[in-house]
């Protein structure tokens, strides 16, 4: 994994030294490897403001994002009392309480299928 100093990860990435700092304030972005004057940054620096970056752009709040990265996957006990899966795309899963009838299943199927194949349209448009 290479390392960079503040400034190489401000090229890099475009991100003012003052906003990285404040990311790691708002606990958005991880401290740096090392501390103080020679504080050391690393991949998962860069891909976490990539990913950042890409949240503001697209009008996410900061508060939001932060809801989003302190979510963690669901046990899979969750899935085994009541619950079924429905994995849209590599980064979007849904759940849905089981007990539906044949009918109602079939219809939130069709509008999962739906929905997948939406963000996969518009996923493809950004690219």
């Amino acid at each position: 994994m290479s390392e960079y100093t503040l400034e190489q990860l401000t090229g890099m990435t475009g991100v003012s030294g003052r906003s990285i700092r404040y990311y790691i304030s708002e606990k958005l972005l991880s401290p740096p490897s090392t501390g103080g004057k020679g504080a050391t940054y690393n991949d998962s620096h860069v891909q976490r403001l990539k990913d950042i970056i890409a949240s503001r752009q697209a009008g996410m709040p900061l508060a939001k994002m932060r809801v989003y990265q302190d979510m963690t996957p669901l046990p899979s006990v969750l899935l085994s009392v009541g619950w079924d899966e429905f994995q849209l795309t590599d980064a979007v899963r849904v759940l849905i309480k089981t007990g539906r009838s044949p009918g109602e299943k079939w219809r939130i199927t069709q509008a999962m299928e739906t929905f997948a194949k939406t963000i996969t349209d518009v996923n493809k448009e950004n690219e």
